[in-house]
């Protein structure tokens, strides 16, 4: 037997890793405070009900059971982990017609609240929880998939009510309609229906269910605590405490009372009587008093019993509340050495064991209640407090064959390890390291894989702290475990452990012994390495033999001749690079145990790589050992049957192993030179697997190999792929023993055969990188480009031509039919849009250098799907219904819907060349893209006019939404073409281009697209068509364009109000489109010329049209006593300042003339805005649309306002917003009073801004307003709200208007001379030193945003303006900031920010290093509680007197770690503990 050490797991081993959830409580025991509603909703959604669905996630497993409730499950291994009902099925929540979610309310109570779930529903193929989140404290939203919504009208709320109901709501429309309801009395009246639909909750009836549920739960709680109001009651719970009685005697070694009181008082006989009765007090905790006989227990239930039935006038409570207050304690192991162990077990040994195996098997039954746990948690916490806990979680463990113990003693043991080993007995230790090391060796085989791994891990904790000074045989154990073929798996776990634990220790080390491991573990890595190599080619050696004497078959087996002949000149020549002639050898089965100790040596590979650097270490010996097991990923899966038992079905996984270790070493950027031959080596190698990955396959009909193969080791080796494109491709791509073409050929095949969409995705990630650093390399003037450009042509157009083949529907419409385009993900992108756009990027990058043969490419399938839909007309015709398609053959529809999706796809792919056209190039491409210009305007014209969106046909679903798609599309593309029409319009001035061409283009285009502003239209349509309308107006520009009869019809329509029905998002688009129309000057034409007079005067008359009902308005007094009308012009308010905010925004950086107009324009708009504003000061929504109205005025038109009109309107906002008023928007609950309050924060800031003087004079009202009037309020609140608002004005306050508190040169020199001068350079000092007291106490709030945002803050003021040189700062604040920021540090409560914290304690210590060094350091020091003196001057003493940067950020972050290593040991010994 070997002598051994012990040692410790990584994080995934022991109890982390092992799944208790099959002993979680039952949901079905927890208890719900109010009953869940009836079923409601959507019938078929009924299925679910009876149904559960649960979920792992964050180690919580949730369960949903719609229509009931939702629990949560912890799926941790403390004694008393949570679980418990979230929340129970109460109501809907309905918004727009539509189920959105279920609502489950009343779950466990949460500090002063109860826990709330929000179930929404999201269309999927299955029934499942993909996702919970917590947007506030214990607040859950939970989206739940389910194929029962994917219809687009399986969650309508109409069609689910009732007639009577649905009659109701539709004369609730009505009356809406015809305004006899306000919007606020509408939505009161439709939740009455939904009321009675029971849908929701009437609120009467919440409340009263809140109420029961509270006294329900006090009846409960009277219970717990004895008290009981019913004969009834008293005798159940005194069944309960007799049965839970009757347990505890099989529990306790009563027989043995007077050993059982020695050793559960841990009392030897010479200790005092005094000792012994406080150790008794000590233990006894939970149990009746152990000196009672089974008699005297069995006369107090009689008694109880007797007097619980026969008198009611003793009150209950009382007698169970004195049975309870007996208690017992558990026998435990008496306090023995080593070499007093017994070879005997005592009986109290025995029966303490028995007690303690009960108490965890009642721990972890499913029965148990939360309360019991506790209760058990608190009996074992306080064993494992007294001093010789360790001794009996010793013997236990030798003894007991229940997990739960062996867990619960070695966790116990662990804890003792990590928090008192340092000042523990020698003897001690050894007893423990040898014990555990015993009990490792022979029983590692035996015990679960979690058992082991915790043990292993306890090992590895000892060797952590006493390696090798105290433990000098620790790594040379583990080395001779792993030599030694019956122990090669368990050494090989504590190389693994090891290197774990070891190379990066936790914080319960000194810097200095982190260090010290790492380097001691540096120097045994050569011996690992060589162990674990030949330990894994050992294996395949032994099973050799098994190989058949065949050579591997060619990379180009399975290929019959006319798929090679199919492929490219590329492909063709791609098997014969040098790769070839390094083949791999066959790969032999193994059988199950070589392949488990395989798997853990490559575990410990992978580990091992993860952290040392590339050197020598690594042998090319070791590189082709793991490729060869690399190799064994590319096998396809097989049958879990097999005729021969002794050999592994599953081999796949050490091929993913293997790639794990090779993408380790792959991801280090840093590559010594003498290590780039053995990366060479490595890609050689892997051409023989993409080789291998990439062969057609004859077991199935498709002939991919990739669909066969475990998708983890495809998904491993693109990841490869990707490293090695994005890390060292720069480094071999010149190499001539590299052969890059047939690389990229390779990639090509690897790309277009991935099984799935995530996988293609990531093979375009790779092409992505390659693109760009191709791009690089193009721009660089040192390279040969035309070469470039020749080398790489064939490769990447083969790739542009199997992207337009693979997005194609006509060739791959099985495929893309699986993609979804209705849902949207988080990026707001449908799965359809998504595969669309990322195809589209990588032939958009190949465009960018090959222009001109993908522009021929892509134009092709475009003009052969353009004409099928051009001539759709044929196939129209008028019946008494409307207009209808002939088109009826199933087989001809599908084609047509293939056809149809293609060319929007390619409409979308033309657009993506637009910026190829433009610049320089326009010339040289002029005629390519005037001929795609007419033949997308003919398409724009031609659906216009046709209008086959309104065409019905056999298949009117899917038509419908093709014709939609091409028409939108095909505006979309001309508009992508905006700035082609703008250069061609410019071009038409300069050169002889054909002016009548340019002009019948717009004029068509505008005579297309205007007619589709209309309700009637498709939303797709409009929306396109008003996105063009303005990139003509305001990139375009034509001089022509106002007199265009088109125009002249949209600007009537516009100022009628003919567009109030179309989308606000529309309205806001047309609008803006007709103001630039107007105000934008026109390219190419002298300012004389621009007639701005007649344009002004057109623009101001859009405006009084377009804000006629707003500027009726202008009589405060009147609209403040029509409560009617008060109400009424909110809406008015809101659209119209709405429309002339998006204004303003977009002509902020337009020429200086456009914006004069804009505000001329405005001015009437802006008096009655500020006249309104005090009638609406109190309803958020209203200030909110005024005060954004304003803000964008200041932002955009400042100078044009003028400095009077600007004072004026500060001066009206200062007045209004008092005190009182900036408070009730702050603690206004609305998020719409927030935003005013933040929005006028910003109007301050710019104004703060300002270079001149015109506003100095409102700069003390601005810190006033600042810091006595908000900041009071939001200082103490834990929410961010309005705080960065806040900050960034008073950083802006402090940046622009420095000499407001540091006077100039020569105003210093003079004042110096002044008597008066008590604050150095300073003025306004009081105000600057709140300021800085502000952004001192932002650093003790947790927001991490404001705290990242006032550090910048400091750092900018310091860099620009020397902040820590001045005096009042270094002299007064210093010390304070340095003290607060190195808190932050030591307590690691912003620790994201660590680096940042860092920078600036330096950047403050350099202010004045001497003084931080003998000053702050000691004093910081010694305010520091948890430290003794010593420990205090060693911190000191390590923290270098270091000025730069990279020395000060080590010392101080040696000093943080230590600083917590020494409060942690001393916060962990025992008491009584002596320090030396």
């Amino acid at each position: 037997m070997v002598s051994m050490k012990i040692v410790e797991e990584p994080s995934s081993y022991g109890l982390n890793s092992y799944n208790f959830a099959s002993h979680t409580t039952d949901d079905k025991k927890l208890k719900m405070r109010i009953q869940p509603s009836n079923f409601s909703g959507p019938a078929h959604l009924k299925r679910l009900y009876g149904k559960c669905f649960s979920k792992e996630m964050n180690e919580y497993r949730y369960e949903l059971c719609p229509f009931f409730n939702v629990t949560q499950h912890e799926q941790s291994y403390r004694w008393n982990p949570f679980s418990g009902v979230l929340g129970v099925w109460q109501e809907w929540e309905i918004e727009n017609n539509t189920f959105t979610a279920m609502e489950m309310r009343e779950g466990e109570k949460c500090g002063d609240i109860h826990r709330t779930v929000k179930v929404i529903f999201v269309c999927g193929d299955k029934h499942d929880i993909v996702n919970v989140t917590e947007p506030s404290t214990c607040n859950y939203h939970m989206r739940f998939i389910s194929p029962y919504v994917c219809h687009r009208d399986s969650m309508l709320v109409y069609p689910t009510l009732s007639e009577e109901l649905q009659g109701a709501w539709d004369e609730l429309e009505g009356e809406l309609y015809r305004e006899e309801l306000t919007q606020k009395g509408y939505k009161k009246q439709l939740r009455k229906i939904f009321e009675k639909a029971g849908y929701y909750i009437p609120q009467e009836e919440k409340k009263l269910l809140s109420e029961q549920a509270v006294k329900r739960e006090e009846e409960e709680k009277k219970e717990e605590n004895g008290q009981f109001d019913t004969l009834l009651k008293c005798t159940e719970e005194y069944r309960k405490l007799k049965k839970e009685i009757e347990g505890l005697r099989t529990l306790l070694a009563v027989k043995e009372s007077k050993d059982a009181t020695d050793v559960l008082s841990g009392n030897s006989t010479s200790e005092s009587t005094q000792t012994k009765k406080s150790k008794r007090k000590r233990v006894q905790k939970s149990y009746p008093d152990k000196n009672n006989t089974d008699e005297d227990k069995i006369r107090t239930i009689n008694k109880f019993e007797s007097e619980c039935h026969n008198s009611i006038e003793i009150p209950c409570y009382l007698l169970v509340s004195s049975l309870q207050k007996n208690t017992y304690t558990v026998p435990i192991r008496p306090n023995l050495m080593p070499e007093q162990t017994p070879t005997k077990p005592q009986a109290s040994d025995q029966s303490s064991l028995k007690a303690l195996e009960n108490l965890m098997t009642e721990f972890f039954d499913g029965r148990t209640s939360n309360e019991r746990k506790r209760n058990i948690e608190e009996i074992l916490n306080n064993f494992t407090q007294t001093r010789d806990a360790w001794q009996h979680c010793l013997y236990y463990l030798a003894n007991t064959h229940n997990e739960y113990v062996m867990m619960f003693c070695m966790t116990a043991i662990e804890s003792l390890i990590n928090k008192q080993w340092v000042g523990f007995d020698g003897q001690h230790k050894l007893e423990i390291r040898s014990t555990l090391n015993r009990f490792l060796l022979e029983h590692h085989n035996r015990v679960p894989t979690y058992i082991r791994n915790k043990l292993v891990k306890l090992v590895v904790d000892i060797g952590r702290i006493d390696w090798p000074h105290f433990y000098p045989d620790f790594f040379s154990s583990i080395l001779q475990l792993a030599q030694q073929p019956e122990t090669a798996v368990l050494g090989i776990i504590l190389l693994h452990t090891s290197s774990a634990e070891l190379a990066s220790p936790r914080e319960d080390l000194s810097m200095a012994r982190k260090e010290e491991l790492q380097r001691l573990l540096l120097g045994q890595v050569p011996t690992i390495l060589s162990l674990l190599s030949n330990i894994l080619e050992s294996v395949l050696e032994k099973h050799r033999h098994l190989v058949a004497a065949t050579p591997p078959p060619s990379p180009t087996s399975g290929e019959d001749g006319s798929t090679r002949r199919r492929s490219s000149s590329v492909m063709l020549n791609m098997f014969k690079s040098p790769s070839c002639r390094i083949p791999l050898e066959a790969l032999p089965p193994l059988d199950v145990e070589s392949q488990n100790l395989c798997c853990l040596a490559l575990k410990c590979l992978a580990q091992y790589f993860s952290w040392i650097p590339l050197s020598s270490m690594i042998t090319p010996s070791l590189l082709s050992t793991v490729f060869h097991f690399a190799g064994f990923g590319c096998e396809i899966r097989k049958s879990s049957t097999s005729v021969n038992s002794n050999f592994s079905t599953n081999t796949q996984v050490l091929g993913n192993l293997a790639m794990n270790c090779i993408n380790e070493l792959l991801s280090k950027n840093c590559v010594p030179v003498e290590f780039e031959d053995y990366l060479l080596q490595m890609f050689q190698q892997t051409f023989y697997l993409l080789q291998k990955l990439t062969k057609d396959s004859r077991t199935n009909s498709t002939g991919n190999r990739l669909s066969e193969i475990d998708e983890s080791y495809v998904e491993k080796f693109t990841d490869f792929l990707k490293l090695f494109v994005g890390i060292h491709l720069k480094r071999f791509e010149s190499n001539p023993q590299f052969p890059v073409l047939e690389f990229l050929a390779l990639l090509l095949k690897y790309t277009f055969r991935q099984p799935t969409n995530e996988g293609f995705y990531n093979c375009l990630d790779t092409w992505n990188t390659f693109l760009d650093y191709l791009d690089d390399k193009l721009k660089d003037r040192s390279t040969n480009s035309a070469a470039i450009v020749a080398r790489y042509q064939e490769a990447l157009l083969s790739l542009v031509s199997n992207m337009l083949h693979k997005l194609q529907f006509r060739y791959n419409q099985s495929q893309l039919e699986e993609l979804d385009d209705e849902v949207l993900d988080d990026d707001n992108e449908t799965e359809w849009q998504t595969f669309l756009c990322q195809s589209l990027e990588i032939v958009a990058k190949v465009a960018e250098i090959y222009t001109a043969e993908t522009f021929r490419l892509l134009y092709e399938p475009f003009r052969e799907h353009l004409d099928i839909y051009l001539g759709l007309d044929q196939f129209v015709r008028n019946n008494a219904q409307g207009r209808h398609l002939t088109i009826t053959a199933e087989n001809e529809c599908r084609k047509l819907h293939c056809s149809l999706r293609d060319l929007a796809s390619l409409l979308q792919a033309l657009g993506r060349l637009a910026e190829h056209f433009i610049g320089e190039k326009f010339l040289e491409r002029f005629t390519d893209g005037t001929m795609l210009l007419e033949r997308l305007v003919n398409t724009v014209v031609y659906g216009s006019k046709s209008q086959l969106f309104n065409v019905t046909s056999t298949i009117q679903n899917v038509l419908h939404t093709d014709f939609v798609g091409v028409h939108a599309q095909a505006i979309s593309s001309i508009q992508a073409f905006a700035h082609w029409l703008s250069q061609f319009y410019s071009e038409t001035h300069k050169v002889n281009l054909d002016k009548d061409k340019f002009a019948s283009l717009i004029s068509t285009l505008l005579d297309s697209i205007v007619p589709m502003f209309s309700k009637e239209i498709p939303e797709k349509i409009v929306h396109s068509s008003a996105h063009l309308l303005l990139s003509i107006t305001t990139t375009v520009r034509p001089q022509f364009l106002l007199h265009l009869s088109s125009t002249q019809t949209l600007c009537k329509h516009a100022s009628q109000g003919a567009y109030v029905e179309l989308t606000m998002e529309v309205q806001l688009l047309v609008y803006r489109a007709l103001s630039h129309s107007l105000i934008l000057p026109w390219p190419n034409v002298a300012d004389a010329d621009q007639n701005w007079t007649s344009r002004a005067e057109d623009h101001q008359a859009f405006v009084r049209q377009i804000a006629r009902h707003f500027l009726q308005l202008s009589n405060p007094r009147a609209l403040a006593a029509n409560k009617g009308l008060l109400e009424e012009a909110k809406s008015v308010i809101k659209r119209t300042l709405q429309i002339f905010e998006d204004w303003i925004e977009n002509v902020a950086g337009e020429v200086v003339k456009s914006k004069q107009i804009c505000y001329r324009s405005l001015q009437e708009v802006i008096e009655v805005a500020l006249a309104v504003f005090p009638v609406y000061l109190h309803q958020p929504d209203v200030v909110d649309s005024l005060m954004s109205f304003f803000l964008s005025l200041f932002q955009g038109l400042r100078v044009q306002m003028g400095v009077p009109f600007a004072e004026q309107t500060i001066q009206t906002f200062m007045t209004l917003f008092t005190q009182e008023q900036l408070a009730e928007s702050i603690c206004h609950e609305s998020s719409a009073a927030h935003k005013v309050v933040e929005k006028f924060l910003k109007i301050l800031e710019l104004i703060v801004q300002e270079p001149g003087s015109a506003f100095k004079a409102f700069l003390p009202n601005v810190i006033s307003i600042c810091m006595d009037q908000i900041y009071p309020i939001i200082a103490q609140r834990p929410s961010p709200d309005i705080k960065q608002s806040l900050y960034r004005l008073v950083h802006e306050l402090i940046m622009n208007n420095w000499r407001y508190f540091f006077k100039g040169s020569v105003l210093k020199t003079l004042h110096s001379q002044s008597p008066q001068n008590g604050n150095g350079d300073v003025q306004n000092a009081q105000q600057f030193t709140a300021i800085m007291q502000s952004y001192g106490q932002s650093f003790l709030q947790p927001d991490l945003a404001v705290f990242k945002q006032n550090l910048e803050s400091l750092e900018t003021l310091n860099a620009k303006w020397k902040l820590y040189q001045k005096p009042i700062f270094r002299e007064v604040m210093l010390l304070q900031f340095l003290n607060v920021l190195v808190q932050v540090l030591v307590h690691k409560s912003h620790d994201l920010l660590h680096e940042e914290i860092v920078v600036t304690v330096h950047n403050m210590a350099s202010a004045d290093f001497s003084r931080f060094y003998a000053e702050f350091l000691p004093h910081f020091v010694s305010s520091c509680e948890g430290l003794d003196a010593n420990q205090r001057n060693i911190l000191v003493r390590n923290f270098k007197v270091d000025k730069d940067l990279p020395s000060f950020t080590q010392n101080v972050n040696r000093f943080v770690n230590d600083l917590r290593y020494y409060r942690l040991i001393n916060s962990s010994l025992p008491e009584g503990s002596v320090t030396f």
